[in-house]
């Protein structure tokens, strides 16, 4: 594992190239994007994916400013896990995507809150033979405990949904600037805040897709289950390992 608190150097993403492509090794590699406040949902995450990550994924684990107890829980002595801090920033996560894809060196970009499950054995059993079927194309997983229309309408997509190709001139961006509010009262400015913010997660799917004509390969698998802690009150079944 290692671990950066500065301001680290941009890696060249692998973009589906020969060192690191389906082609070479048998199957596309894979970076994990997770940006965190230190949830403790991060630590079955990182157990999950230490087990279930291929020698040549990567998982970037990028804190919204110093999250000292993500950074103690990055296993030790595994160069596929990556630990950097952004901020803070307070906007959900998107400065910290935008950032740590710099540092991707997959084949393919994944993303997963701290406080989402990725579901067991998927990634071997279903994720990865899709990605090595079609390496060149945007892919759109289902989430256990969200909408899961085959649509491209805003509240059809999530970001964590989406599995886009590591080609830098084709990814959207999960920033776009600021936007101050003319809300009457704190209560409505956070709202308005957080809409906001969902429709920056919305723009970068959408600026990834139409560098792809908008069509990405929809598949019915469920790849990860949102907010597990909260599982049982949405009336849906855990999956545990």
């Amino acid at each position: 594992m290692t671990t950066t608190t500065g301001t680290p150097t941009p890696s060249q993403p692998a973009g589906l190239s020969p060192a690191v492509s389906s082609t070479s090794h048998g199957r596309p590699s894979l970076t994990i994007i997770t940006p965190t406040i230190s949830r403790p949902t991060l630590q079955p995450l990182l157990t999950l994916l230490a087990h279930e990550m291929g020698p040549h994924d990567q998982h970037i684990v990028i804190g919204d400013g110093p999250q000292p107890d993500a950074a103690s829980w990055m296993p030790a002595r595994d160069e596929r896990f990556n630990y950097y801090e952004h901020g803070p920033t307070h906007d959900f996560g998107n400065s910290q995507r935008d950032f740590a894809i710099q540092m991707a060196r997959g084949d393919f970009l994944m993303f997963i809150d701290d406080d989402d499950a990725i579901i067991p054995g998927v990634l071997a059993s279903d994720i990865r033979p899709a990605l090595a079927r079609a390496p060149h194309d945007c892919h759109v997983f289902r989430m256990r405990g969200h909408p899961c229309r085959r649509s491209l309408m805003l509240g059809d997509l999530g970001g964590s949904m989406l599995i886009c190709p590591n080609v830098p001139s084709k990814l959207g961006r999960w920033t776009l600037g600021h936007i101050a509010s003319t809300q009457p009262t704190p209560a409505m400015a956070k709202l308005e805040r957080d809409m906001y913010n969902y429709i920056r997660d919305y723009t970068f799917i959408r600026a990834t897709l139409s560098c792809y004509d908008f069509r990405p390969i929809f598949h019915d698998t469920e790849m990860y289950i949102v907010d597990p802690a909260n599982l049982k009150a949405r009336n849906a079944a855990p999956i545990t390992p």
